[in-house]
């Protein structure tokens, strides 16, 4: 049974992506779908919620899960990446109420094309890329020249360290 964790961050819900989960859900009774929800107050009919998760919980359920959902939060990013699990990622928007602004959306442009994280616009297109969850490549944490540029960067100017 595939396992998948889907995470929304812990500062506002993001209901239109959990009812895009949960639409998903109720064609994949197969799949243990977990959600940390923040503070939702929808009434879901295929998932399961929890507002949070301890941070000894949250690490649990990334080590054993097979798909990483959530928004396009670098916390959620880095956290696939560091498990080479694959992510699907859909951005909050402003216009919706969603987050304070569309820094996400940024975030995601960024991240379009890299290997194993799926950039989701809405419902549609979150269930074209879920249609196949067995095809989804991990996230890589191998070194990249990309890579090794932005560590430097951190590193060297942003860290002052040589």
């Amino acid at each position: 049974m595939k396992v998948i964790f889907v995470t929304v961050g812990t500062q506002l819900p993001f209901d239109r992506l959990l009812l895009s989960v949960d639409r998903w859900a109720g064609n994949n009774s197969d799949t243990e779908v977990i959600v940390q929800s923040c503070s939702s107050n929808v009434q879901f009919e295929n998932i399961k919620v929890a507002q949070f998760f301890s941070p000894q919980e949250y690490k649990k359920i990334v080590d054993r899960c097979d798909v990483i959902i959530g928004h396009a939060g670098m916390g959620t990013i880095i956290t696939a990446h560091e498990h080479n699990t694959p992510l699907v990622i859909m951005s909050r928007l402003y216009k919706l109420g969603e987050h304070r602004n569309d820094h996400q959306l940024s975030t995601a442009k960024k991240f379009h094309g890299v290997e194993g994280v799926y950039v989701v616009d809405d419902e549609a297109g979150f269930l074209e890329v879920m249609g196949d969850v067995g095809a989804l490549r991990p996230c890589s944490s191998a070194p990249t020249k990309d890579r090794e540029k932005l560590l430097g960067y951190i590193k060297n100017d942003f860290l002052g360290m040589t």
